[in-house]
């Protein structure tokens, strides 16, 4: 078992924490985890970020400089 953090694009919280089988089903199915998932407003890491930043459609933690 795995968590998965789903984060909302727009506001670049964690929404959700479901623990999924596999992240592998969780990509084929993010419905079943998360049943308002929408790829268009969320975005998912198996890692929790603190200062969460979406870089080129990829998540990261923010960096000093940023904070």
């Amino acid at each position: 078992m795995t968590v998965v953090y789903i984060y909302s694009i727009d506001l670049l919280e964690c929404v959700a924490k479901p623990v999924v089988t596999t992240v592998e089903e969780f990509k084929n199915n993010p419905n079943l985890f998360y049943p308002n998932w929408n790829s268009e407003k969320h975005i998912w890491s198996e890692l929790e970020y603190q200062n969460p930043v979406l870089d080129n459609g990829n998540l990261r933690e923010a960096t000093k400089e940023e904070l």
